[in-house]
């Protein structure tokens, strides 16, 4: 991330750095090839018609602080009562109810999936929004949430919070979404204004999409990946 950077220079001068962040294959994560009769489909069939979808991806536990992101849920339901939470892992369902109860949400508000990485753009295709929270810790300075391209290439704007590798200059450079200072129940009401905000939007399709190519197109990490292997070996030959 190029938010390491400055620690590393402080580390190690003269540093010569290539910045790599987890890729997605743009090619597999494309909402063009998404059929909207296959999205409808599965909309019907989780009972998610109609409604607003907020969408989780990946992992519960670990780095991942799923009670702020049921709590914002939460603050959801209050000004939009309609709204779903679509939460897709292969994680034990345990941590959703216990953090659902937590927060007083019902069991009908939200739908808990296993999907295969062959289903995930689909379920992708139909959120509305994504929501992650991650522990701003140290070591997450140079940490890129992989979930945060494939979102990009399948048009999901996202809610994020800073202290997160370089989410703080991609979100809002590709306006893709919204970004916290603060997981407390004031900056979860601004936000959920913000998402709805139609004369001031969060969020451009066109700028998303544009981010996944620029940022984290797979094809682009090999090509640096074989820059630097090409680098190394021009060192180890000279030696």
């Amino acid at each position: 991330t190029r938010a390491a950077i400055p620690f590393i220079n402080n580390h190690k001068s003269r540093a010569i750095i290539s910045i790599i962040p987890t890729s997605t294959d743009i090619h597999h994560f494309n909402r063009l090839k998404i059929d909207k009769r296959n999205s409808k489909a599965l909309k019907h069939d989780l009972n998610l018609s109609g409604k607003f979808i907020l969408g989780y991806s990946g992992s519960l536990g670990t780095w991942y602080l799923f009670d702020e992101m049921m709590f914002f849920f939460s603050r959801l339901l209050r000004k939009k009562p309609k709204s779903r939470f679509l939460i897709v892992t292969r994680d034990s369902d345990e941590i959703v109810y216990e953090m659902a109860k937590k927060h007083s949400v019902s069991p009908d508000k939200f739908v808990i999936r296993n999907a295969s990485r062959d289903e995930m753009p689909l379920y992708l295709s139909i959120m509305d929004f994504s929501v992650f929270f991650i522990k701003p810790t140290f070591s997450k300075l140079a940490s890129s949430p992989t979930k945060t391209g494939e979102l990009m290439a399948m048009g999901v704007p996202m809610i994020c919070n800073t202290g997160v590798g370089d989410l703080e200059e991609i979100i809002p450079t590709y306006q893709a979404g919204i970004i916290l200072n603060k997981l407390d129940s004031g900056s979860f009401d601004w936000a959920v204004d913000k998402m709805f905000d139609n004369q001031d939007p969060c969020f451009k399709m066109e700028k998303m999409l544009r981010g996944a190519e620029d940022y984290y197109n797979l094809e682009k990490g090999v090509s640096t990946y074989d820059t630097i292997y090409g680098r190394l070996l021009k060192t180890i030959s000279v030696t």
